[in-house]
């Protein structure tokens, strides 16, 4: 049974749900039917259609909630609610629809969480609920198709997130630091000089001190020179005490006027 009102045919109404007790036979007349799933036009005939099953009200002005007697509708493999007005959450009764194929609900006002019972759905192989007002989490991508649908089955809902979205611990932006002052960057780039001399003092020293123990001839030679400075200020501060003892002798040795 395929069951179809698309682009336009029925504006402004809402969706009413009567489930039949019996299975409804088509009339000749009705032996070749268009149908488009998973964004394919099919065309079946005769007795094709009895193994066929769907519902196409896309492309309408249909608005309020989405009835949760569709669930019921167990048989079809195609439910295409797309391009309308409908608004409220994903009835959970979706998950009974066992043997559906394509699950189009894009481009409404629904709102809510997409429910993790969906996931059930072993046969699902085209899902679509982009450009609507869902929020949440995405359900378990390890569980059922779900893992096979990509970013654009979900676009459209800025506050949806998970796998393949984005992450649902995204982090906030920082705030701006404040502007330092012309003090504070002059003593961090003190800091720097500082660092710097320091390292690079003790880096001349330890290379010193290599060529020192490395070369003897060169290693003589300073200490021969250390020697020296230190006999040279030895005899310059000697000579320079008794210069000024004599000095200080002859001033008072000298009678006075």
């Amino acid at each position: 049974m395929v069951f179809g009102f698309s682009a336009g045919e029925l504006p402004g109404y809402r969706i009413e749900v009567f489930l039949p007790s019996k299975h409804v036979r088509l009339t000749k007349s009705e032996e070749e039917v268009e149908f488009i799933t998973k964004k394919r036009s099919e065309t079946y005939k005769g007795d094709a259609l009895y193994f066929m099953s769907g519902v196409d009200l896309s492309c309408n002005q249909l608005t309020g909630e989405i009835p949760h007697e569709i669930g019921h509708l167990t048989d079809i493999h195609a439910l295409n609610l797309s391009h309308n007005q409908l608004s409220g959450p994903i009835p959970e009764t979706f998950s009974n629809l066992k043997q559906i194929e394509s699950l189009d609900l894009s481009h409404n006002r629904l709102s809510g969480e997409i429910p993790p019972q969906l996931t059930k759905l072993n046969f699902l192989s085209a899902f679509n609920v982009s450009h609507n007002n869902l929020s949440g989490v995405l359900p378990d991508m390890m569980k059922g198709q779900f893992g096979t649908f990509g970013e654009t089955s979900y676009e459209g809902n800025p506050l949806l997130c998970g796998p393949p979205l984005k992450s649902c611990f995204s982090t906030s932006p920082l705030p701006p630091s404040m502007p330092t002052t012309s003090g504070d960057e002059d003593y961090g780039h003190d800091i720097i000089f500082y660092a710097c001399f320091s390292v690079s003092c003790i880096m001349s020293f330890l290379v010193f001190i290599a060529l020192l123990y490395i070369n003897r001839y060169w290693r003589g030679l300073y200490f021969y020179f250390v020697d020296a400075c230190i006999y040279s200020c030895y005899y310059f501060a000697l000579d320079s005490y008794y210069f000024a003892l004599d000095n200080v002798q002859e001033a008072f040795t000298q009678p006075r006027a």
